[in-house]
């Protein structure tokens, strides 16, 4: 079984890289791998929890990221980047996202067979 990184540094809103995280790890988990992701500078956005954003036919960033955390996917988003954004505490984030820092992505990324940045 491989396992398929994600390193996201980009806001929900200012690219496309949310649907095309869910959409490639989706693949992933249905073809039996293990899916990690990684959120640092602005993509600490990516997994808050009170986060009403326009849903599009295909849901929000925060329903993608609930479907993949749901099914097993590893989430992390950089301590440092979220608490120098104000994103202080997990309360403020999609249950099951864990605090992580340099140290945990470089693991990561060494465990991963495949790491797609966006």
């Amino acid at each position: 079984m491989a396992q398929l990184g994600f390193v996201v540094s980009s806001s929900p809103h200012s690219t496309p890289g949310a649907r095309t995280v869910y959409h490639l790890a989706v693949a992933a988990l249905n073809a039996g791998h293990q899916v990690m992701a990684y959120c640092h500078q602005d993509g600490v956005y990516q997994v808050l929890r009170h986060q009403h954003m326009p849903e599009s036919e295909e849901g929000s960033p925060s329903s993608w990221w609930q479907a993949l955390l749901a099914r097993g996917a590893s989430v992390y988003i950089s301590e440092l980047c979220a608490r120098s954004r104000g994103v202080d505490g997990a309360e403020l984030l999609l249950e099951g996202v864990r605090l992580g820092t340099p140290a945990e992505l470089a693991q990561m990324m060494m465990r991963c067979s495949q790491v797609v940045c966006l």
